[in-house]
C-alpha cells in the first residue's frame, strides 16, 4: 500500500504503480508535471468585486440633433425712441386768393321792358380781397377760375311773366350755369344759382334779370339779393 484515498463517500488504497485519477463534470482539475499538484477550481464562484478603475477619457462629441420646434412668441420690448424729423414736404398751394361779394337788404321794384334787361341794385358790399367792388358789380383783377354765386328772392306785382334771372358777365348772360329761366308770379320766387367759371383781368360780374314779355319784379323783405365770386385757381 501505498497510501489510502478517502472521500466524503468512501475511502480506497492505492499500490505502488496505480494511478490516481481524479474526475469531475463541475470543477477544472490541472495537474502539473513534477511535484504531483493538483488544483481543483470551481468555474461557477466568483471572487469578490475588484476596486473601480480610473474614469476613462470623454469620447468625442457627438453629432448635433436635430433641431427642436420654435417656441412661443416672447413679450414686444418697450418702444424705441423717437427718430428724427423728416424733411419738410413741398409747399402746398396757396389759399383762396381772391374773393368779395355784393348784396342787397333794401326792397326794389324793377320794371322791366319788353325784351329789355335790367340790373339789380347790390349797395351792400361783403369782406373782399383782390377784387374791385363796385356799383352793383364787381370788377375781377386776378384772372383764373372763379366760383360764382347767385341768390335772389322775387315776385311779380301783378299777374306772371317769363324772367330770366343770373349773373352777367361783362354785360351779357354767356354762363348757362348762372342763368335760369321761368315764370314769375305773385308768389316770392328763391333762385340760387352757382357755377365754376374762367374770368379775365378786368372782367365785370353783375346781377341782372331780362324779360321778353316785360313787367315789374319786386324785391324783398330782407336780404333779396347776393352776388359773389370766389378765386380757386389759375
Amino acid at each position: 500500500m501505498l497510501f489510502n484515498v478517502i472521500g466524503t463517500t468512501g475511502t480506497a488504497v492505492l499500490g505502488y504503480g496505480e494511478d490516481l485519477i481524479f474526475e469531475s463534470t463541475t470543477l477544472d482539475i490541472t495537474v502539473t508535471q513534477g511535484s504531483a499538484i493538483v488544483t481543483i477550481e470551481n468555474p461557477n464562484v466568483t471572487g469578490p468585486t475588484g476596486p473601480q478603475g480610473d474614469i476613462g477619457p470623454t469620447g468625442p462629441t457627438g453629432d448635433a440633433g436635430p433641431t427642436g420646434s420654435i417656441g412661443p412668441t416672447g413679450d414686444a420690448g418697450p418702444s424705441g425712441p423717437t427718430g428724427d424729423a423728416g424733411p419738410a414736404g413741398p409747399t402746398g398751394p396757396d389759399g383762396l386768393q381772391a374773393y368779395g361779394g355784393l348784396y342787397s337788404n333794401s326792397n326794389q321794384s324793377i320794371v322791366i321792358s319788353a325784351g329789355g334787361t335790367q340790373g339789380v341794385a347790390l349797395d351792400q358790399a361783403m369782406v373782399s380781397t383782390d377784387v374791385t367792388l363796385g356799383t352793383n358789380s364787381i370788377e375781377i383783377n386776378v384772372a383764373g377760375n372763379y366760383r360764382v354765386e347767385v341768390y335772389i328772392l322775387l315776385q311779380a306785382s301783378a299777374l306772371f311773366f317769363n324772367v330770366t334771372a343770373g349773373a352777367q358777365i361783362n354785360g351779357a348772360f354767356s354762363q348757362p350755369s348762372l342763368t335760369t329761366t321761368f315764370a314769375l308770379t305773385t308768389n316770392y320766387e328763391f333762385v340760387s344759382l352757382s357755377g365754376i367759371v374762367t374770368l379775365a383781368a378786368n372782367d365785370e360780374v353783375t346781377l341782372a334779370l331780362s324779360s321778353p314779355d316785360g313787367g315789374t319784379v319786386l324785391l324783398g323783405p330782407g336780404m333779396n339779393a347776393n352776388l359773389s365770386v370766389i378765386r380757386l385757381s389759375v
